[in-house]
């Protein structure tokens, strides 16, 4: 099993998406069995044929994986110096890194960013943020997470830290910090029609102030106040675009998906150039097994914006995976990697490649990029599985003389 996260913007947040959830291995071994893919043939929902079932791809929760948010200890910025003496390790399973976070063009922080670890379910490690300075360092620490009995130390202690950094003015990321990397934040402003809906700018003084509330309560994860506030604030404007995509992401983060993917519509009839309502909608489509539906939103939104949102590069090559084309699926997800500046994407990008390559029976370039996953995502939950499925990529490799023998 695979899980993808990503993120996307109003005027000053960012959209997260749950995870995407791929089922490979048993599908890798009928392939072993039966041969190469047969080529294209979209199923509804799937993408796979009853004589040769192609693997699933959804987006959503995971299932049992849930993502819970610890405040930084230190979220203020210290003056005095710009950085720490690291000692590395603390102990024998804690260490200290620095990485550095910086708006672009800027060589120092205007303000105090928020600075939130990111746990998804039970994990072996965890970070926590302990210094950040006006010179843009971040200081953070990596611990035992909550897997019972110690920590396997042998490879030395994984220095990515998930995080959500939110700076008025700049768009909220969620990234993975790295020692010694730098993290790029993005002025917030762009092209008609991209993050900001013409229709939303003309909502009247009260639905503003509605909307304005129920953000501020998404920030804060209190998802009914958010809910109560946004519906005020589409009562009192229908045409808010970007009130009615953010209702969506409160509807989907409260587990109610027919009323999310009605407020995406919604959205969408209000204001048909609104990039940024089309990516959610895509999410969910393919969350809901809706892949034609979730290649279809996801191509809108790169038609109106093809650089402001990789995620929508991402949607659209986890659709074109599930319908079998294997080419589009690729060129998808690369693009994504490619838009992506701060990496957020980087891990089940890897991910969703090495799975392509997979059944396209190029084993070891599937190989390669589920090591690169592996590598860059050393605490991901789903670790043993990837582990396993290289094990049978391996085999399968072995098999076929490690020759790539299969086209789209």
């Amino acid at each position: 099993m695979i899980a993808v996260d990503s993120g996307f913007d109003p005027m000053r947040r960012t959209l997260r998406c749950a995870g995407v959830v791929l089922a490979m291995s048993a599908w890798l071994v009928a392939q072993q069995r039966s041969g190469p893919p047969s080529g294209p043939s979209p199923q509804s929902g799937t993408g796979a044929s009853p004589t040769n079932p192609g693997p699933s791809v959804q987006t959503g929760s995971g299932g049992d994986q849930q993502t819970t948010t610890t405040p930084a200890p230190t979220n203020t910025l210290s003056q005095p110096t710009d950085s720490v003496d690291l000692q590395q390790p603390i102990n024998q399973a804690t260490a200290t890194f620095q990485a550095k976070i910086l708006p672009q063009g800027l060589d120092s922080l205007p303000a105090t960013p928020l600075i939130i670890p990111i746990f998804e379910g039970k994990v072996p490690w965890k970070c926590h943020v302990d210094h950040i300075f006006r010179n843009g360092n971040v200081v953070y620490r990596v611990e035992p997470g909550d897997i019972l009995g110690p920590p396997d130390v042998s490879a030395g202690i994984p220095d990515d830290c998930r995080v959500t950094v939110r700076l008025q003015g700049y768009a909220t990321v969620d990234v993975t910090l790295h020692h010694q990397g730098v993290i790029a934040l993005k002025r917030l402003g762009a092209r008609e029609g991209s993050l900001v809906s013409a229709s939303s700018l003309e909502a009247p003084e009260p639905a503003r102030k509605a909307y304005e509330k129920g953000i501020a309560e998404i920030d804060g994860k209190k998802w009914d106040k958010a809910r109560e506030d946004l519906q005020r604030a589409v009562a009192l404007w229908p045409k808010y675009a970007a009130a009615w995509t953010d209702l969506g992401e409160v509807y989907r983060e409260q587990s109610m998906a027919a009323l999310a993917r009605g407020a995406y519509e919604h959205a969408l009839q209000a204001d048909p150039k609104y990039a940024r309502g089309y990516v959610p909608a895509a999410r969910l489509a393919l969350d809901e097994g809706r892949m034609e539906d979730g290649l279809r939103l996801s191509e809108q939104a790169i038609a109106i914006d093809p650089v402001e949102f990789p995620e929508a590069w991402f949607y659209s090559g986890v659709a074109n995976f599930n319908l079998k084309h294997f080419d589009e699926a690729a060129r998808g997800a690369q693009r994504a990697i490619e838009l992506d500046v701060n990496h957020a994407l980087l891990p089940r990008a890897e991910h969703l490649l090495g799975f392509i390559f997979a059944a396209k029976h190029q084993y070891p370039e599937a190989l390669a990029h589920l090591r690169n996953y592996l590598r860059i995502s050393p605490m991901a939950t789903d670790v043993p599985e990837t582990i396993s499925l290289i094990a049978t990529l391996e085999q399968m490799s072995a098999g076929h003389g490690g020759e790539t023998t299969s086209k789209n």
